[in-house]
């Protein structure tokens, strides 16, 4: 049986962190979704320098998360990096393996400030997806 409808909002709020270790933690913010049969569900995050992907800078292995609710990613990026943008996606499978497509993919900016104080500005990406 295929996941019939899920739903996945991918919200990533303006922020600015203080840098002061060799990565900055960059929160993302998922709105998961549920199984048309109430099964647990676990998600799925991938990170690239690109929009198609090809550049993966993180791919995450199944992680168990609660249907309907909010569940945060702390994504970890290098520090040493001037300016970069990345690009991120999701994807659901259920207990009997059954997995969604990938998600529209999303992207933010990230801007990390060289200067003694070091400040990591990260700017938003929204959007909301339905998985059919």
């Amino acid at each position: 049986m295929k996941l019939k409808i899920l739903l996945l909002s991918l919200i990533l709020l303006s922020l600015t962190i203080e840098v002061q270790a060799q990565t900055v933690t960059v929160p993302l913010i998922f709105q998961t979704g549920q199984d048309p049969e109430g099964d647990s569900l676990f998600i799925q995050i991938q990170i690239a320098k690109d929009s198609l992907f090809t550049n993966q800078v993180i791919l995450t292995n199944w992680l168990f998360c609660l249907p309907n609710s909010q569940f945060t990613y702390n994504a970890s990026f290098p520090s040493d990096i001037f300016q970069q943008i990345y690009w991120w996606r999701g994807r659901h499978k259920d207990k009997k393996d059954l997995t969604s497509g990938w998600c529209s993919p999303f992207h933010f900016t990230l801007k990390i400030n060289q200067s003694p104080s070091g400040c990591a500005c990260i700017f938003p990406a929204r959007g909301e997806v339905i998985w059919r």
